[in-house]
């Protein structure tokens, strides 16, 4: 029997819904921030009548941001650092007013840099703490994570706690009350199409006011490019951590990176793969199985939206095998598997082929 159907949810299907003004507090956030942060929302549950089935969980526009600890891979606040955001709040807000504007701030955020916003491990478990703490406080109340980065994507995952389902890749609704029909009517009355003046033949009309002149810096060309070697090997570092830190329990020191081979003893090539793919979107992962068979010159030929597509048809498995080959067979340490992760960055920040043809 073949279902015709893929597995939905008909009733109380979560949206999570946030203004216009708080994606750019969101977005601002990512934007500035050097390595990971992390922030909150409130969140209100809201049914209409005029969609049944349907539950919306609003984000406040304000986003509370704790003191915090963070890496260009992770990302804390201890206890005391708790405290702290606990004492702040409450300089602007009663002590009622405190404990609800907490109970209610159950929308967890954190940003993953520049690399895919999957959650790792310690993502998992965090989200799960929360959950079991409004079960232990007897708060029936929505949980949310999202998680993003730099390039515009988002994660997202939501527990409901009526029934106990999580749900995984909710959608965000961004909601716009904006009156611009003003602007409409002005458009149709005072946007008039000049009548050019006839020109001789080989003429031309002059450039006048130009936006951008050519001795504007934008036409000169005269920026300055950050320069991220050392940030991709920080990030390079921070990333063997979180995959080994399961597989290595004394994994404490940088300085074991070469002593330390790249598939610990007692563990197989496919656990390690689960971690990486984890951390890495699928052409990440792709690119990664040609560095670790030594082909970085054909990732030229599998860098496009579409060269990534064709190569998925063609072989669904080939990148899994490859990684897994290389986990097995390869007498590399730490230290070079680093390598190769800081070189998978440079090549996830490039943006077209021109730049990618500067790393190799």
């Amino acid at each position: 029997m073949q279902n015709i159907t893929d597995l939905n949810v008909i009733n109380l299907r979560p949206t999570i819904v946030i203004s216009h003004e708080g994606l750019q507090a969101i977005k601002h956030i990512v934007a500035i921030a050097p390595m990971e942060a992390q922030w909150f929302h409130t969140v209100t549950p809201i049914e209409y009548k005029s969609s049944p089935g349907e539950i919306f969980l609003q984000l406040s526009d304000k986003v509370y941001i704790p003191k915090q600890n963070t890496s260009l891979a992770e990302v804390d606040s201890t206890g005391s650092m708790m405290v702290d955001f606990y004492r702040e709040l409450k300089v602007d807000h009663t002590q009622q007013e405190t404990n609800e504007k907490l109970k209610a701030m159950t929308c967890w955020c954190h940003s993953h840099h520049t690399m895919s916003p999957n959650p790792s491990g310690q993502d998992g478990l965090q989200f799960n703490s929360f959950i079991s703490l409004a079960k232990d406080q007897a708060q029936r109340s929505w949980q949310l994570m999202l998680i993003f980065n730099k390039k515009d994507q988002f994660y997202s995952r939501v527990y409901d706690p009526l029934t106990g389902v999580i749900f995984e890749g909710v959608d965000i609704a961004v909601v716009n009350n904006y009156d611009f029909t003003y602007i409409d009517m002005a458009a149709k009355t005072k946007f008039l199409k000049p009548k050019l003046p006839k020109l001789k033949p080989g003429s031309r009309l002059p450039l006048k006011n130009s936006l951008f002149p050519e001795n504007h810096w934008y036409a000169s060309g005269n920026t300055t490019a950050l320069d991220s070697k050392e940030m991709n090997l920080e990030l390079a570092e921070n990333f063997i951590e979180d995959i080994y830190e399961e597989f290595y329990k004394n994994f404490t020191s940088m300085s074991n990176y070469n002593a330390l081979p790249v598939l610990p003893e007692g563990y197989t090539p496919q656990e390690l793969y689960i971690e990486m793919a984890n951390l890495f979107e699928p052409k990440e992962m792709l690119w990664l199985s040609f560095l670790c068979q030594d082909n970085a010159d054909k990732i030229k030929n599998v860098f496009t939206a579409k060269q990534i597509k064709a190569y998925f048809k063609r072989y669904p498995s080939k990148a899994k095998e490859n990684i897994c080959n290389y986990l097995q067979e390869s007498k590399d340490s730490l230290g070079s598997l680093k390598q190769k992760f800081s070189t998978l960055l440079k090549i996830a920040d490039c943006n077209n082929s021109r730049e990618l043809s500067r790393i190799f």
